[in-house]
């Protein structure tokens, strides 16, 4: 077994791209920025000795993405679009025939650490049934991201919605 070393490091900005979370979504970009980083080899860990910024970018491409991948049986074809605070979505569900259904949603950071997705409102031609296929798809892939996915310690502050994509801002926490 190696001997244990740490590293100190002053300052440290650092951007990943196309970072993938243990349940399937993918952040377009994380940035993550602060200072007395200390990096330990045995096991390896990194934390931060004072708070720091991160900001998480994610699109309507990988949204859309995710949403297909964690489809529950009856709704297919996702597409997705990031406006205004909103996100719109539009699938086709099957019952005994296929129907487009669209849904208006917004996110919600719950506990400073969960961005939960809100149903605000539903067109469908289905009633009922289109409805229950909604909610149970929100269900299944609630909450969309958690700080717990992270390597790292860390709260989220704010979240806003447009021009095609989802921004979080959050703080990087020292240990406690």
């Amino acid at each position: 077994m190696a001997d244990k070393q740490s590293v100190e490091v002053g300052h440290v900005a650092a951007r990943l791209l196309s970072v993938q979370l243990p349940m399937g979504l993918v952040l377009d970009e994380v940035i993550l920025e602060g200072e007395e980083l200390r990096l330990e080899s045995e096991p390896f860990s990194a934390a931060l000795g004072k708070p720091g910024s991160l900001e998480v970018r994610v699109s309507e491409h990988s949204v859309a993405s995710f949403l297909n991948e964690r489809a529950p049986s009856g709704l297919r074809d996702f597409s997705v679009r990031l406006a205004g605070g909103m996100i719109e979505v539009d699938a086709t569900a099957s019952m005994i025939i296929s129907i487009t259904v669209g849904a208006i949603c917004r996110l919600v950071i719950e506990d400073g650490r969960k961005l939960i997705i809100e149903l605000v409102r539903m067109e469908a031609i289905g009633g009922t049934g289109a409805h229950n296929l909604v909610k149970k798809q929100l269900d299944n892939i609630n909450p969309i991201f958690d700080v717990k996915q992270l390597p790292l310690s860390a709260s989220l502050q704010g979240v806003e919605v447009d021009q095609g994509w989802i921004v979080l801002r959050g703080t990087v926490l020292p240990p406690s």
